[in-house]
């Protein structure tokens, strides 16, 4: 289990990273499921194979045999006869168990994509949560010292004069005009043009003077969601069985709990 660990006590955390720890739990246990009757399937198609060119290379002896010997059927040949037809009852079993076992495989893969995009949508916030707490507690450290504080306070100042400009940008003047028109408030198409811009700001202040002190071990070792299988669907060629009810079935052949 390779579950994250948070390092805040915070409540929603913790609901958080229970929630990825179960559907990581569950993922596994399904894909161990879909792993094994892969396997199951992929050793009974090696097992036709085989009985399948077993047949074939009876039957050609045998045939050849009865040609040498002028059409006399020996010992021999009725041996090779017999050999042809355990192997093509042996490939024709098999291909019964695999046919067997496709609808379930084929269930599993569904199901297995399905808890997988769950784990991964789990990972991803809990990945989140402990990236933003490093953030919080680098910028703890820097706003703690004098020139963290002296530079906070330069930030709001820009900020609220970004905000000051805005009130007077024709732009915004335009769009507070016809806000009502589109089914907005003034206040609301204000609000929304006041973010972009400070969003803006920051992105470019980002750019130019974080870029290039960017370390990424400060957040410690890369996490990246447990890899797929071979035998694992992609999200997209799973689209289309989405609503295949593919656990009821699996559950109905007790297939998994």
């Amino acid at each position: 289990m390779r579950t994250q660990t948070l390092t805040k006590s915070n409540s929603t955390d913790h609901v958080v990273a229970n929630s990825l720890e179960a559907s990581e739990s569950y993922y596994l246990e399904i894909r161990a499921k879909l792993s094994q009757t892969g396997d199951l399937i992929a050793k009974y198609r090696k097992t036709c194979e085989a009985s399948k060119e077993e047949s074939i290379l009876a039957a050609n002896e045998w045939k050849n045999a009865l040609v040498s010997s002028g059409g006399e059927v020996s010992k021999d040949i009725r041996e090779l006869k017999r050999r042809e037809l355990i192997a093509r009852e042996t490939e024709q079993e098999f291909r019964v168990l695999i046919d067997e076992l496709q609808p379930n495989f084929s269930d599993l893969q569904i199901l297995t994509c399905q808890l997988r995009a769950s784990y991964v949508a789990n990972f991803n916030r809990v990945e989140s949560i402990r990236i933003k707490e490093t953030l919080d507690a680098a910028a703890e450290s820097v706003f703690s010292t004098d020139e963290g504080k002296e530079f906070a306070a330069l930030l709001l100042h820009v900020v609220n004069k970004e905000k000051s400009i805005l009130s007077t940008d024709i732009l915004v003047q335009e769009l507070a005009s016809v806000a009502p028109s589109v089914g907005i408030s003034v206040d609301e198409a204000e609000s929304e043009m006041t973010t972009r811009r400070v969003q803006n700001f920051v992105y470019q202040f980002i750019e130019r003077h974080c870029r290039a002190a960017y370390n990424s071990s400060v957040f410690g070792e890369q996490r990246l969601p447990i890899p797929r299988l071979p035998f694992e669907l992609h999200p997209k060629q799973s689209s289309a069985f989405a609503a295949s009810g593919a656990a009821s079935r699996l559950k109905a052949l007790g297939v998994i709990a």
